[in-house]
């Protein structure tokens, strides 16, 4: 783990090559580039079928502000794992580079100089396939804390990849919203499921986070306090489904996790809670 003096040093560095590679590139009127990559919210996939209002979209057009010639590519895939996104076995997309990291690769490589920041989420899915437990109905905590350790190095060695190729470039992972918190408004038993996967979701959040800022990534908190605030049982909120946590309230105002079929429930973020996680990146990423 590097040492937080290390990690300023580094965050100053980002920062000024940030405002001198894309603040030049686009004062010359030439287009800097945002690479988006990992799962189905790297897509901005909603039960609609909507896939053009995810944070990726979003956060690309609030920075348009700033740098006009800014364009979006947008490599996220539904589905897919840390171990598909680094070594493109049995991804659930096709990318003519192999895997959606050398599809990354390639365009920081063609476009060196003219990148003004990469982000990425990826790892819950990794848990999802391997740690849900369907007599439950809910998320193992202790097959996720067993899971971790494998999804962190497949983590870590993606970001040294992305950080070896795009040199200096900031890239900004997150934490994730908790996916089964809609599960609280159905009742009893719901609850208890609600809690068991929130505390899985809780270890797997630990572990990403550790691996970006130990890698020297950016952190765009999520699950934090000022986003989805996963954790927060302790804080009553009146809600059309009556008195909940505001975690859960949160869970059901920015996700279809409450909402009815034929649309819900579904874990996606809706179009106000992918405007939400482009928040948490714009309060990381330097100069937005």
């Amino acid at each position: 783990m590097r040492s937080k003096m290390a990690i300023m040093a580094v965050a100053g560095m980002l920062i000024s090559v940030l405002v001198s590679t894309s603040g030049a590139a686009a004062a010359a009127g030439r287009t800097v580039y945002y690479v988006s990559l990992g799962d189905s919210a790297a897509a901005g996939v909603q039960p609609p079928g909507w896939n053009a209002l995810g944070y990726a979209d979003q956060l690309s057009f609030r920075m348009r502000a700033r740098l006009p010639q800014l364009r979006l590519v947008k490599l996220g895939c539904p589905g897919e794992t840390t171990e598909s996104l680094l070594s493109g076995a049995d991804s659930p997309c096709s990318y003519p580079s192999g895997s959606q990291l050398e599809e990354a690769v390639g365009v920081l490589r063609a476009h060196a100089g003219s990148v003004a920041f990469i982000t990425i989420n990826v790892g819950v899915n990794d848990v999802l396939d391997a740690c849900l437990d369907d007599a439950a109905g809910a998320l193992d905590p202790a097959c996720t804390r067993g899971l971790l350790p494998a999804v962190q190095a497949n983590l870590a060695a993606i970001v040294r990849t992305l950080g070896d190729a795009a040199p200096g470039v900031p890239i900004a992972g997150m934490s994730y919203w908790d996916p089964f918190l809609g599960f609280w408004v159905t009742g009893p038993e719901g609850e208890a499921r609600a809690r068991t996967s929130n505390q899985a979701m809780q270890v797997l959040n630990a572990g990403l986070v550790s691996t970006y800022r130990g890698e020297g990534a950016l952190v765009a908190d999520v699950a934090g306090p000022g986003f989805f605030n996963i954790a927060d049982f302790s804080h009553r909120v009146a809600s059309r489904w009556g008195p909940v946590p505001v975690n859960v309230a949160n869970a059901c105002t920015l996700t279809w996790s409450c909402a009815r079929p034929p649309l819900g429930p579904d874990p996606h973020p809706n179009t106000r809670g992918y405007r939400v996680i482009a928040d948490a990146f714009a309060a990381v990423l330097p100069g937005s």
